[in-house]
């Protein structure tokens, strides 16, 4: 594991409104009880423990719920945003999310509830989950929002009465940070920073792969965990679970003693040669798993090819980027959103008869999903049965889980943050 982390811009923030977060004392006592009963040193952390039960009780989850609001959260696909008010809409850890494109191909998100009797503004029967404003039969006005209950109509820009939040995007995502900044210009400048800077490994694996010509697939796909959100994420951190979670699956395609990890923090980084036996692609690929926490992971493979020289008319193009969206619902359920990112060509098979090559990569994809959903869903029934006990149950890391354990570390941190924010 290497460490190198990125020097992200420092941001002033503060709570327009303190959030409800119980006895802000007794979970500044618990939180203190994690931290220090890790060994918080990346490059000597053979001693570290995983967070106990404690950590994904009812009192956490508040102050996570606050955490995630402070980050940038990938909520969902730029497809969806093709068209002037086309929209979508969405449930992100209590927070209501509509995004829209407007008039003039501005996107932007708005909390989805009105700001009357607290309705959800765009939500069935009238509206659609997704769609375009156009096709909303009841709209006398197919340029603004309506509450079907009272009556009360929204504007589509800076300028709405709704609570509008910070949107960005980088390639087929669309990210928001749910804060209402708009008389805060400087900070959203510093925001988006951030996010770029955070980013930055990405776009450099990613600059001569003309991401831009990808399509994303018809088929996103909604995978319901009954756990955590966090237990799924950290399970995309360990690299230890490799060999025996997806042993027929991912493992096969992968030559596992060259892969290498690397915490870029807060983003995390884990590389791995794909075999050409296994996987079938000429000269082999690269696998690149890009962790930006809290909710988002981006999997790039990239074949091994002279970039500098163009692909042939008919030569197939089997780069492929695919999206992980974890939604956290509550402190036992989370909706993982699976989006498939391809160049031109992947919707038809090399042979006649066999499926397209976006059918094979997703049914591979949704095989190695199924297994990492058994092992999250019963890593919660066994949090459920330790919560209450009187014992600190602290797990012990394996040395090939650093970077699970470096998200549980900045979790940690973020949460002191939100406390200390809370006591000001």
């Amino acid at each position: 594991m290497t460490t190198s982390r990125v020097t992200l811009p420092v941001i002033d923030t503060k709570f327009r409104k303190k959030p409800n977060l119980g006895n802000i004392d007794e979970l500044e006592k618990t939180i203190k009880v994690f931290k220090q009963s890790l060994d918080f040193n990346l490059e000597n952390f053979q001693s570290a423990k995983a967070l106990p039960a404690e950590f994904y009780s009812e009192q956490v989850w508040r102050a996570i719920q606050v955490m995630l609001r402070q980050n940038w959260l990938a909520v969902g696909h730029t497809k969806d945003l093709v068209k002037p008010f086309d929209y979508f809409t969405v449930n992100f850890a209590g927070g209501l999310l509509l995004v829209i494109k407007d008039e003039e191909g501005k996107i932007h998100a708005f909390k989805n509830r009105c700001t009357h009797e607290k309705k959800i503004v765009v939500a069935p029967p009238e509206y659609p989950e997704k769609g375009n404003l156009a096709d909303v039969e009841r709209l006398d006005n197919k340029k603004m929002l309506k509450c079907f209950y009272h009556g009360m109509k929204f504007k589509i820009n800076d300028d709405s009465q709704l609570t509008k939040y910070v949107v960005d995007t980088w390639g087929p995502l669309v990210f928001v940070l749910m804060q209402d900044l708009r008389d805060r210009p400087e900070q959203i400048e510093l925001e988006k920073k951030r996010l770029h800077t955070m980013l930055a490994p990405l776009n450099e694996i990613t600059k001569d792969m003309d991401i831009a010509s990808f399509q994303t697939d018809n088929e996103v796909w909604d995978d319901p965990l009954k756990c955590h959100f966090s237990l799924y994420d950290g399970n995309y951190c360990d690299a230890a679970h490799l060999t025996e979670t997806h042993f027929d699956t991912l493992a096969k395609s992968l030559d596992l003693s060259k892969y290498r990890c690397q915490y870029l923090g807060p983003t995390s980084l884990q590389t791995a040669p794909v075999k050409e036996e296994v996987s079938g692609i000429p000269g082999g690929a690269m696998a690149y798993y890009f962790k930006l926490p809290p909710t988002v992971a981006i999997n790039v493979y990239k074949q091994n090819r002279d970039r500098s020289t163009p692909l042939s008319p008919n030569a197939i193009n089997w780069d492929s980027i695919d999206t992980n969206i974890v939604r956290p619902i509550d402190r036992r359920n989370t909706i993982v959103t699976f989006g498939f990112h391809f160049p031109p060509g992947w919707d038809k098979p090399l042979k006649e008869g066999e499926p397209s090559l976006s059918e094979q990569y997703k049914a591979s994809s949704k095989k190695i999903q199924f297994q990492d959903r058994d092992r999250c869903e019963n890593a919660q029934i066994g949090i459920e049965n330790d919560l209450g006990d009187d014992t600190d149950d602290f797990g012990h890391f394996l040395k090939p889980e650093v970077l699970k354990f470096a998200f549980q570390k900045w979790m940690i941190e973020e949460l002191e943050r939100v406390i200390a924010e809370s006591k000001k």
